[in-house]
């Protein structure tokens, strides 16, 4: 039984990294949409840390994510959307397991 509890606190301890092809995608949404170019953009990349997503972009970037990858973003999921790698995460638990 101890070496469940351990495995499960190491598998939260940190959230898993997104696929780096989703977060790829959705940096080039986000770079079109806040007009940043796409290599400053990374898993740590906020609202806080990038003054070009404002709140505005935040509602066209929730809007394109949700017609480019079929997902719905609820207010409350937003909310909690705090960097681009919370995103991804979100984004790639809410898509179908092929």
């Amino acid at each position: 039984m101890s070496g469940f509890t351990e495995v499960r606190s190491i598998r939260y301890a940190r959230p898993m990294s997104p696929p780096e092809s989703l977060l790829s995608k959705l940096s080039l949404v986000l770079s079109e949409i806040a007009g940043v170019n796409v290599t400053l953009l990374s898993e740590q990349s906020s609202p806080s840390n990038l003054p070009e997503w404002d709140s505005m972009t935040n509602i066209h970037f929730i809007g394109a994510i949700e017609e480019e990858f079929g997902v719905t973003i609820s207010t409350a999921d937003a909310l909690n959307l705090h960097s681009l790698g919370d995103v991804a995460r979100f984004v790639e638990a809410k898509q179908p397991r092929a």
